[in-house]
């Protein structure tokens, strides 16, 4: 997110017209994509699959000799590889550039520890332990920017070495506190609902200084939100907020299975609350193999098949 951030705040800081070259394409931007919709939307112009090659004064100004790229094979990166299009030279003038091309590790050269090509420190894959004796290091120091799992588990190998190295068995592994029970959720009685946006500030307020653009929800907003199910793992999800207990889909269900209509038969059960007439709660018996047929017919989008529109 670094080119994105210094184009964020260049607007911030006064700067009319503000641009960002990349030398891929818009899915190969390892920029969060919230972030890059919210430049965009900023006013922040991105020149994809374009990269500088010479920067010289032109005047008061400076001028960027740039190409054009194409992408080519998978990198080591897993992301594929920029290469120019010949003939495709153009010219941009600014008055300032900044150069954001990702994170580097500020090591203090006092640490005496060897470093690699791309100043990350150089480490034994086995133990991470570094040129110098007693001396270890993981995460983003060693690998460069990764994600926060990945630094987790470079931790949890460096502890384990040192373990060895102080004479230990290397085992880190206990409970820091007892395993909690499982709940079982009653996900047809939750909401399934969309996921709301966060309110944002107006663009023109927001450019007038470094404040939070992101608002946050209010508290009924906020409530409705920790309602939503978020049983992902479900192959088809009931709403029971919009069942109206017609059992158009018990009996398509039981049809599909049986060839005959039959409630009882149904691998889907709608039943009505007891004590709550209008309300009812929608099961499935493990019988269901979650082919969709309640989701197709349901004439009230209360059941929604994972990876489909609702109703179908």
């Amino acid at each position: 997110d670094a080119a994105v951030d210094s184009a964020r705040v260049a607007l911030r800081m006064g700067a009319r017209d503000v641009g960002i070259l990349y030398r891929r394409s818009l899915e190969e931007m390892p920029a969060h994509q919230d972030q890059v919709e919210e430049a965009v939307f900023e006013g922040v112009k991105i020149e994809l699959l374009s990269t500088p090659s010479r920067l010289t004064k032109a005047g008061a100004r400076l001028r960027m000799e740039c190409i054009r790229t194409r992408l080519a094979e998978v990198d080591e990166s897993g992301r594929r590889q920029p290469e120019p299009v010949a003939g495709s030279e153009f010219e941009m003038d600014a008055d300032t550039v900044i150069i954001a091309i990702g994170q580097m590790v500020d090591l203090p050269n006092d640490f005496g520890l060897p470093v690699t090509g791309k100043g990350t420190i150089e480490t034994l894959a086995d133990t991470l332990e570094t040129g110098k004796a007693g001396v270890f290091a993981g995460g983003d120091a060693v690998t460069g920017p990764a994600s926060v799992i990945e630094a987790i588990a470079a931790g949890r190998k460096v502890a384990s070495s040192i373990d060895k190295y102080l004479g230990g068995s290397g085992d880190i592994d206990a409970a820091p506190a007892p395993r909690e029970k499982a709940v079982a959720l009653i996900s047809s009685l939750l909401p399934l609902g969309e996921r709301a946006n966060v309110p944002t500030m107006p663009v023109d307020e927001r450019l007038s200084g470094l404040m939070e653009v992101e608002q946050g929800f209010n508290e009924q907003a906020a409530v409705a939100q920790a309602a939503r199910c978020l049983r992902c793992d479900l192959p088809v999800l009931g709403d029971a907020s919009k069942c109206a207990g017609c059992m158009t889909c018990m009996l398509r269900c039981s049809f599909r299975f049986d060839g005959a209509f039959n409630l009882a038969s149904s691998k889907i059960q709608v039943r009505r609350l007891v004590g709550r007439p209008s309300e009812f709660e929608i099961t499935f018996t493990d019988g269901c193999d979650a082919c969709g047929i309640c989701v197709r017919y349901c004439p009230y989008g209360a059941l929604t098949k994972q990876g489909t529109e609702k109703g179908g």
